[in-house]
């Protein structure tokens, strides 16, 4: 697996893509809210706000999703017609003590903006605000809950000093048995964020991908999947490739049909990266030649994995033939030969002549 996928941007960009799309989103909100919320709000309804509030030095750690969805009383005060549901997602290796106060802020920011668009009006009541922190680390969530748990207690302050609880979901304390099973998507997602930090992410990923061959009717399905493998692949250190080849296996021509989506984006995203480093360093590449190199030598072990995964035996004159391909947009290329292929012959078509 590419250590590129050990970055915060990959595990943001999971997140973003899987709960954009608003019937996950409505479905997970559904399993994990109250009832007695559940009851009051209009989930059909719900939309997903733009931007973040999480300040920009914490974002390495920390992200966002604010939604709002309307009121079922239609009698509700001006500006409560409505409500908020905001997850902070922590992506730290161990919980952050101070992440309920974090969350205070970002909900006061939520309703200072709500006062300034209503210009302070006289009789305007803020929206309330339900939050969540769906914590995805490599350990249980153990700060506090509650504000109140950050505060020295002092007799008679009670009623004074503010206090709230938050809505945890701790991936790290939820077993695959107690994940939604009603929903395949969501299921798959919430399991593979739940361990794609140690061993048993194939596992998981092979019951992902028998869940989602299910319904992949669906077209949302195949963006699912999409969104699942990308993140697999960027950020699942301890799977190997021949194991990912496995899990993939009993998709057919769907799972080969996703993969060279996925590698059509990441050689676009490769030029683009390479282009913008380029301008900033002056230089046509942008790339430091050892980390480079070492990316190079990867992408050659991953083909030769992919082979001996698929055919056992992989000859020499092979794996010679695909060491000496230094480019790394035909090593992607490749790749996708390797997944694809019907023998060692066929892949060995495309290498460069012996000489």
């Amino acid at each position: 697996m590419t250590d590129a996928g050990k970055t915060q941007a990959n595990h943001d960009e999971f997140v973003a893509k899987s709960f954009q799309d608003l019937a996950l989103a409505r479905s997970f909100f559904r399993y994990f809210l109250p009832a007695e919320i559940l009851e009051q709000v209009d989930l059909e309804r719900i939309a997903l706000e733009q931007g973040s509030y999480v300040d920009e030095e914490l974002r390495r750690s920390y992200s966002d999703l604010n939604y709002t969805v309307p009121l079922r009383d239609s009698s509700a005060p001006e500006g409560s017609c409505r409500a908020y549901i905001y997850i902070l997602v922590e992506h730290k290796s161990e919980s952050d003590e101070f992440t309920v106060f974090q969350l205070l802020r970002y909900m006061v920011r939520i309703w200072q903006r709500e006062l300034e668009n209503a210009n302070y009006r006289a009789g305007f009541r803020l929206p309330p605000i339900v939050p969540l922190v769906l914590h995805h680390g490599r350990t249980e969530f153990r700060a506090p809950v509650e504000l109140g748990g950050l505060v020295v207690k002092m007799s008679g302050t009670g009623a004074f000093v503010p206090n709230y609880r938050c809505l945890l979901i701790d991936l790290m304390k939820v077993s695959a048995e107690e994940l939604p099973q009603s929903d395949p998507r969501l299921h798959a997602v919430l399991s593979v964020m739940r361990s794609v930090f140690n061993e048993e992410i194939s596992g998981t990923l092979r019951d992902a991908v028998t869940r989602l061959a299910a319904v992949m009717d669906r077209p949302e399905t195949r963006d699912t999947l999409t969104t699942i493998l990308g993140y697999v692949l960027q950020s699942a250190s301890k799977m190997s490739d021949a194991d990912f080849l496995t899990a993939i296996k009993p998709l057919g021509k769907v799972g080969e049909d996703t993969m060279s989506t996925l590698i059509e984006k990441w050689k676009e995203e490769g030029r683009e990266e390479g282009i913008e480093k380029g301008i900033e360093k002056g230089i046509e590449k942008g790339i430091e030649k050892g980390r480079w190199e070492g990316r190079i030598a990867d992408r050659q072990d991953s083909i030769i994995d992919v082979l001996s995964t698929r055919f056992e035996t992989v000859p020499e004159f092979v794996r010679q033939g695909i060491r000496r391909i230094s480019d790394a947009d035909r090593l992607v290329s490749l790749t996708a030969t390797a997944v694809r292929c019907d023998s060692v012959e066929q892949f060995a078509e495309n290498l460069p002549s012996r000489t």
